[in-house]
């Protein structure tokens, strides 16, 4: 019997493997409800209460989801956004803003900043559960699809 796996299966493993999430909330209750929500659906979260701390998770872990509050103390969540997308390594992973912040400026703001979506405050965390396994799955893909079609080996 063959034990070996294919490219295909094998990147489809590591996929599965890389379910790292950041959260940024200077709301500790946010950020236990999250958590639980989260790795209930599988996910590994870290959680940050502050820009520095982010920064310093991602020095040590490789993201695949980031959700972040706009209200951060010191440095606001649209300026994280445009940090993390600044990062070559993050120029296309998925982004999610959320906050209490409901007005069309503060959307626009957290479009032009790098966001791929905008979730407002309260959450329902079962849809937001959700929204991030069908995030995480078609940036899987599509860093799968990457993959196969860049030249290797010529």
């Amino acid at each position: 019997m063959d034990t070996t796996l294919d490219s295909k299966t094998h990147f489809s493993v590591e996929l599965e493997a890389m379910r790292n999430i950041l959260v940024v909330d200077d709301d500790s209750v946010t950020l236990f409800a999250l958590k639980a929500c989260l790795e209930s659906r599988g996910f590994i979260v870290h959680s940050a209460t502050s820009v520095g701390k982010a920064v310093q998770i991602l020095q040590q872990v490789q993201v695949q989801l980031f959700l972040i509050d706009v209200c951060l103390p010191e440095v606001d969540g649209f300026s994280l956004c445009k940090q993390i997308r600044a990062m070559p390594a993050y120029k296309k992973v998925p982004i999610y803003m959320l906050t209490g912040l409901t007005d069309s400026l503060s959307i626009d703001i957290a479009f032009a900043s790098g966001a791929d979506d905008y979730i407002a405050k309260p959450i329902d965390l079962r849809i937001l559960g959700r929204r991030l396994e069908v995030a995480f799955d078609n940036y899987a893909l599509n860093l799968q699809t990457a993959t196969e079609q860049s030249p290797t080996d010529k």
